[in-house]
């Protein structure tokens, strides 16, 4: 490689970690942001209506016997 060659190279080594630096500062503070934000949330004390759980089954559907309506029981 000629010196020119060598002087591009470092020029867009240079360039390059700079833009890498520039990342992952960027990253970091994203993290602490939602590290600061998880920990907020499970210090609340109060309770967070989420919308509620999957795990809820809903009431059982019978028909009456006299109709075709069905009733919940």
């Amino acid at each position: 490689m000629n010196p020119d060659e060598v002087n591009n190279l470092m020029q867009v080594m240079s360039n390059k970690i700079n833009q890498l630096t520039q990342q992952n500062i960027m990253l970091e503070a994203k993290i602490m942001f939602l590290n600061s934000t998880i920990q907020q949330l499970q210090s609340s004390t109060e309770k967070i209506n989420d919308g509620g759980t999957f795990d809820d089954t809903p009431p059982a559907r019978q028909n009456n016997g006299k109709t075709k309506q069905q009733v919940t029981t």
